[in-house]
């Protein structure tokens, strides 16, 4: 799913860049979160390289492919939930209404807090890996 490339202290994702939406949240002149969506349903999506089947991979759907924060909240607002806030707009020009995304046990919690759906349940490099899913 990423090639790394120690000598560059580099590591790049399979998905091509030119597909992907990414949003940066900032504080203080610091990154604290990030979301990046893969808007390209044409190609092979990171859910599937772990060997989920998205039932529904069509124009109306885009999948995360990563979303972190390093700070939980600033202010009343949880920087993961507004990072996935800002993006609805960007999502709903391009006529997107369904994403899917994937997370490990740890974060399982955390996703569902958003409103994702667990849909699926594979195990992937001897982890437990689930596939959710969110209306827009």
């Amino acid at each position: 799913m990423w090639q790394v490339y120690s000598e560059q202290q580099q590591i790049v994702t399979n998905v091509a860049y030119s597909g992907q939406c990414i949003l940066f949240a900032e504080y203080a002149n610091e990154l604290i979160g990030a979301l990046s969506i893969n808007m390209d349903m044409t190609h092979q999506l990171q859910a599937e390289m772990m060997g989920f089947t998205i039932p529904n991979k069509n124009p109306t759907t885009a999948e995360v492919l990563v979303l972190f924060s390093t700070k939980t909240m600033v202010g009343r607002d949880l920087v993961v939930a507004k990072l996935i806030e800002s993006a609805q707009t960007i999502l709903h020009q391009h006529g997107i209404k369904h994403l899917w995304a994937t997370c490990r046990k740890k974060h399982l919690r955390g996703y569902l807090s958003l409103g994702f759906s667990n849909r699926n349940t594979v195990i992937f490099n001897g982890e437990e890996r689930f596939l959710l899913a969110l209306n827009l």
